[in-house]
């Protein structure tokens, strides 16, 4: 298995996680998720829209392992201030996060 097979989603909070579909016997018709599957790769919806933002520490986490994921993928421009927030808002004394995630 490869090393990056993970992609994350960033989306409004009323989206489902693709794998909590496939467990409920439901298939999904989202263009990212079709695409992203079809390149032998999990999406995973992490909702961090609502009338703010939501998961911000979930988020966040996803900095402290920048080795687990392939991409990150922003379904809209709040999700990628979402981003972009928590990328602001992080320590910057983690050299190999910075170098992974620098901030804009």
């Amino acid at each position: 298995m490869r090393q990056h097979e993970h992609v994350i989603l960033l989306r409004n909070a009323s989206s489902i996680d693709p794998q909590q579909d496939a467990a409920a016997g439901q298939t999904t018709a989202d263009p990212y998720e079709f695409a992203i599957t079809a390149r032998g790769l999990l999406p995973h919806t992490l909702p961090v829209l609502g009338q703010e933002f939501v998961n911000v520490s979930r988020l966040q986490e996803v900095f402290q392992h920048p080795e687990d994921w392939a991409a990150v993928v922003a379904t809209s421009k709040r999700a990628g201030e979402a981003w972009v927030d928590a990328i602001r808002s992080r320590p910057a004394d983690n050299k190999e996060i910075s170098e992974s995630f620098p901030r804009p």
